[in-house]
């Protein structure tokens, strides 16, 4: 309930400045407001940047989709979203060693000879780490953060609402584009053979 209110409140409060501009953009005429409108999105567009860093998961792949294909956001939007392509910082060890030893009802050192406790990659939903099996094989462990299934579906509910919003000012079809290449995205770093087998290759 916390992380959903964090999120209507953080969209909710970039959405109220745009109303608030066109509102004055339709009293003042759109060139008298050009200056306060860059000023609207050079605010928003790091309040959207340290707003997806700090709520993290669903929201920093949204901002590196966005960075990507987000062509019809103003320049200074994709400038912070870039950011979020190699901002992702690593769980501490500590909650990937609950993670694994919840899931397996084991100790990390009774599954493993050896675990790298610094990640190997760090993404939006989940990290790798270099591992070592009883007998000396080499693997890369995936650890999904915990909880991120449920944390997936109240974020994308949360973003299909915002974009729902923003698709008052902007093609609904290219916000449905962005949002089918975020679920892809997510179900792609959600599969655990997938990244594995990718990572060993």
């Amino acid at each position: 309930m916390i992380r959903l209110t964090r999120g209507f409140f953080f969209f909710g409060r970039i959405a109220l400045s745009y109303f608030w501009l066109f509102a004055l953009i339709k009293l003042f005429g759109r060139k008298k407001m050009r200056t306060k409108a860059e000023l609207v999105h050079q605010k928003n567009s790091i309040r959207l940047y340290t707003g997806m860093l700090r709520l993290q998961g669903v929201y920093i792949k949204m901002g590196q989709v966005l960075s990507v294909m987000g062509s019809f956001l103003p320049e200074v939007y994709i400038r912070q979203l870039e950011k979020l392509q190699d901002a992702v910082p690593p769980k501490p060890f500590s909650a990937i060693k609950r993670a694994i030893e919840r899931e397996h009802h084991k100790g990390v050192d009774e599954i493993f000879e050896s675990f790298d406790r610094e990640p190997e990659a760090a993404a939006s939903l989940g990290q790798v780490h270099r591992a070592t099996l009883p007998g000396g094989q080499p693997v890369a462990v995936k650890v999904l953060y915990p909880g991120i299934d449920r944390i997936v579906r109240m974020d994308l509910k949360i973003l299909r609402l915002a974009l729902r919003v923003y698709g008052w000012f902007v093609p609904v079809a290219r916000i449905e584009r962005i949002m089918d290449q975020v679920d892809d995205v997510l179900k792609r770093e959600t599969n655990y053979l997938n990244e594995a087998k990718n990572l060993e290759e």
